[in-house]
């Protein structure tokens, strides 16, 4: 763990002189925006790997502060905030479903699968949007507390958790952060123009690809797993990310917003933030599951 924290760490010293450099030499707003991006990068990562050193009761509490912290902000893009009843019911629903997730150790999968149960429900049997929003939240919730389940089954097996949380962490950024690249040398063709603009057909397949190999050369050597099925769960993880991302952005479309939040600059909230690893976490756990 203490190797994949200090590459971390590295790449962001690397990104911040990097786009400071640049930034000097031609300043822009789309550099003044990435510098945004890094500078919230760099609390991000501060936050959450002492987190991730310190154990499950860590984890835990900061996975239920993301979870109030998305469930407000989520509250706001209908322009109102949430009653005191609705806090209630949301609060309750967080809180047994954390319990479940510890009772039924042995149907772990089946808590993986339940966030694609929600986001199915929110794409095709429901035209208003209220209702749609009401599916997105309860996505979220079972999305996000998947990480805590992850960390869990990690323990159980014998695998080092806080390594697992902190790869699924980074290589769900690494995806976001190599289809950007990928779709700014090579990007001619949209991916989805009406949800995603900037996003491009050979930013996607770059994306993919790389992840793939990234994660091939080093998933082996933290759990117990062949490189060829590595290949399979990285290029599996990025597809993923890709549709967490598109999934927000629908939703934003729909409601009339750009960004769920603005609580993390140069990113908006913390939805826009971890779009991606809303879908990456579960189909990691489900892949973890299946190879432990």
């Amino acid at each position: 763990m203490l190797v994949l924290s200090l590459s971390i760490l590295m790449l962001l010293i690397f990104a911040t002189l990097f786009v400071n450099i640049r930034f000097r030499v031609h300043p822009t707003p789309e550099l003044l925006n990435n510098k945004k991006r890094i500078s919230t990068w760099w609390i991000i990562c501060l936050i959450c790997i002492p987190v991730l050193y310190l154990g499950q009761w860590a984890l835990a509490t900061l996975i239920f502060a993301m979870l109030f912290w998305a469930v407000f902000e989520f509250s706001r893009t209908r322009n109102k905030r949430l009653k005191s009843i609705r806090m209630l019911v949301l609060t309750f629903i967080i809180l047994v479903y954390g319990l479940l997730l510890n009772g039924f150790p042995d149907a772990a999968y089946i808590f993986f699968i339940v966030p694609g149960f929600f986001l199915i429900v929110f794409f095709l049997f429901s035209t208003s949007l209220h209702v749609r929003s009401l599916f997105l939240i309860l996505f979220c919730i079972t999305s996000i507390e998947s990480i805590l389940l992850i960390s869990q089954q990690s323990d159980r097996s014998g695998y080092d958790s806080g390594l697992i949380v902190l790869f699924l962490f980074f290589i769900t950024s690494l995806n976001d952060i190599l289809q950007y690249i990928c779709g700014t040398l090579f990007g001619k063709n949209h991916l989805a123009p009406y949800l995603s603009p900037n996003k491009t057909i050979e930013g996607a397949v770059g994306g993919i690809f790389l992840t793939g190999i990234i994660v091939a050369a080093t998933l082996p050597f933290i759990v117990t797993i062949a490189w060829p099925t590595a290949i399979i769960v990285g290029m599996f993880i990025s597809i993923l990310g890709i549709l967490g991302d598109l999934s927000f952005s629908y939703y934003k479309r729909q409601a009339k917003i750009k960004d769920i939040g603005t609580s993390m600059p140069g990113h908006g909230g913390l939805l826009d933030r971890i779009d991606s690893l809303t879908l990456t976490a579960p189909g990691f756990g489900i892949c973890l599951s299946m190879i432990s």
